[in-house]
C-alpha cells in the first residue's frame, strides 16, 4: 500500500498537476485503500502527506555547496520518509537552493524529524515549508 501511495505521488509532483491529474490521484488511492480495507478490515490507515521543503544556504558558512547539501539529502531516504525529488535552484548572486520533495505518513511529529534531519546537514540555513498536502 505504501508503495502504491509513492508511486501515485511521485506522478502527481511530475505531472502538470492538473485538475485531471489531481483527481486521478486520489481516486487511484482510494481505491487501493478501499481494497487494503476489504481484505482486512482490522487494518487502519494512515494518510500520506507529500511537503515540499525550500532549504537556504546557511550564511555563516562560506562557500556552502548546495550539490553536496542535496546528495546528503538523498540520503535521507528511509522507510519513513519518500524522498522524490531533490533539485538545485539558484537564488540570487551565485547563490542556490535546493528544493525538496518528499512523501511522508501523516504521524505525529514524522514532519519535524525529518526538518531536524536535514537542519543537521552542514551548509542548511533556513528550512522554509513551500506547500503540504495530504494523498
Amino acid at each position: 500500500m505504501l508503495k502504491r501511495a509513492q508511486q501515485l505521488s511521485l506522478a502527481l509532483v511530475a505531472s502538470s498537476q492538473s485538475a485531471a491529474a489531481h483527481v486521478y490521484v486520489i481516486k487511484a488511492f482510494f481505491i487501493d485503500a478501499l481494497t487494503v480495507v476489504l481484505k482486512d478490515p482490522e487494518v487502519i490507515l494512515m494518510g500520506m502527506v507529500v511537503m515540499t521543503y525550500k532549504l537556504n544556504p546557511d550564511s555563516d558558512v562560506e562557500d556552502v555547496d548546495s550539490d553536496s547539501i542535496a546528495e546528503a539529502i538523498r540520503a535521507l531516504r528511509t522507510e519513513n520518509y519518500d524522498v522524490q525529488k531533490v533539485e538545485t535552484k539558484p537564488l540570487a548572486f551565485g547563490l542556490k537552493f535546493v528544493q525538496v520533495h518528499v512523501t511522508m505518513n501523516d504521524g505525529e511529529g514524522l514532519a519535524d524529524a525529518f526538518e531536524a534531519q536535514m537542519s543537521a546537514i552542514h551548509g542548511v540555513g533556513e528550512i522554509e515549508v513551500l506547500s503540504m498536502g495530504l494523498i
